[in-house]
């Protein structure tokens, strides 16, 4: 039998530049005075985690405004999330 002709597809051998983390490849936003507002629905069970977490710094001496913990939980995801994904090799 006769076997059919393959073709082959062409790769480059040189490897892309690294990119940086996730976040830092978004584009950034305009400077502005202003805090932008973002409404999120959170789960009831992420809110109770919240709670009890905020309720935890309070019993040890630590006094922090709610919106302040919320703002710097979401702050410590992100930098988790960007050491995670952000170090892999791609």
């Amino acid at each position: 039998m006769a076997r059919k002709k393959t073709t082959t597809k062409k790769t480059s051998r040189t490897k892309p530049d690294k990119p940086g983390s996730p976040s830092e490849l978004l584009p950034t936003p305009p400077p502005s005075e202003d805090a932008v507002t973002l409404s999120v629905d959170i789960p009831t069970k992420t809110s109770f985690r919240l709670k009890v977490a905020l309720l935890h710094m309070e019993a040890r001496g630590s006094k922090v405004a709610k919106k302040q913990f919320v703002q710097q939980a979401l702050v410590d995801a992100l930098d988790r999330f960007d050491q995670e994904w952000g170090g892999r090799d791609g």
